[in-house]
Formats: C-alpha cells, structure tokens, sequence
C-alpha cells in the first residue's frame, strides 16, 4: 500500500505598510506511506521570507526565504523477517532537522513579458538518515529554474520554463512549454486553462 497526503498554506503581510515590499510566512506538511511494514517519512516545514521590489514601469523584485522543521521517518518491524548476516537491532524510527534557503527574481519586462530566474539549497544542516539499511545523511539538493510568462494575443499566453535539481552525482533536467488561454474578463485574469508538454532527462549515479 502507497499513500502520500500533503498540505499546504503561505500569507504575505505588511505588503499595505511596505508597499512594494512584504514578508511571507508559510507552512508544509507531507506524510508518505509506502510497503507491507508501513515505512513512512513526514516532512513538516515553516517557511518565512522577504519580497523587496522596485521599479515602476519595468518592475522588479527579490525574495529570499529561509525554510526549517523536523523528518521523521519510521517502519513497522513487528512482522520484519530478516536475512541472515542483517543486525536485527535496528532503528524503527527517528527524527531530525532540516534547514532550506532559496532566492527569487521576478522582472517585468515591458508590458508582456514576465521573467522568474530562482535558485534553492535543501538539506543545510545535511540531516542524518537512520533506518535499516538505509543510514547516513541527506545530500544538499541543489534546484535552479527559469520560466517566463509571454502575454501573446488577446486572452492568450505562452509559458516557457526550465528546471535543473542536482544531488550528489545525480542530476536531472526537466524543460517544458505550456500555453494558457484566460478565463476572465481580459488577458490578465487571475483564471486560466493551460495545456503543454514537458520532457525530463535524468541521470542517475551510484556509489562513490
């Protein structure tokens, strides 16, 4: 049985205060459940950031968030049957800290174009993973994106964007295209379809 749950919610606030500026606050909650023994690994997460902006016909801005809380993961080793040569003493379960940083540019580029440039850092505090077989430490997950949203004709929308993710050895690159059609009352409605297609190379390596 494989069963993930997740939840999630953000705010901005002080943004009348600030203006062009404003603080966000948020939280994260994932719970995965995989196997006959029941492993499970929940991730909860808080997450604060600072949105600078500046500009008036070609707006900016940049935000830097910093994001912490707790992994737990845990197993069921009550119906576990063990090889031989395997330590039954094993951990059933434990918990950990974690720490994630990332940056953002937005740019208003003129009246139909919007550009995002981010980049982001998990596992700062490389958190210890100890369960059966599975020990040692969480590797830093380096994730870069760009993406853009270029107003086209009347209510329409093209939506390019690439993403890299690095961990350890392994990498993968996940390109994409998408267009949007807006279901408001005019291009810069808040409602949208969108439809696209999207291609992802990864590689994978092993070992040291």
């Amino acid at each position: 049985k494989y069963v993930t749950y997740s939840a999630s919610a953000d705010i901005n606030f002080m943004k009348c205060k600030l203006k062009k500026d404003y603080f966000g606050f948020g939280v994260y909650i994932m719970r995965d459940k995989a196997g006959d023994l029941g492993l499970y690994t929940q991730n909860t997460y808080f997450s604060f950031a600072y949105s600078k902006g500046w500009g008036t016909r070609n707006k900016q801005e940049i935000a830097i968030g910093v994001q912490g809380g707790i992994i737990q993961r845990g197993i069921n080793l009550n119906n576990a049957i063990y090889p031989d040569g395997i330590d039954e003493s094993q951990p059933a379960s434990f918990t950990t800290g974690d720490v994630n940083a990332g940056i953002l540019w937005h740019g208003q580029l003129g009246r139909i174009v919007n550009m995002y440039v981010a980049f982001s850092v998990n596992h700062l505090m490389n958190p210890r993973k100890e369960i059966i077989a599975d020990t040692g430490r969480y590797q830093y997950l380096y994730s870069a994106n760009t993406s853009a949203q270029v107003e086209l004709y009347e209510r329409w929308r093209l939506l390019p964007s690439i993403a890299f993710f690095m961990q350890s050895n392994s990498y993968q690159v996940y390109p994409s295209v998408a267009i949007q059609y807006a279901l408001g009352e005019d291009i810069f409605s808040e409602y949208a379809v969108s439809a696209g297609i999207g291609y992802r190379y990864v590689r994978i390596v092993t070992g040291k």
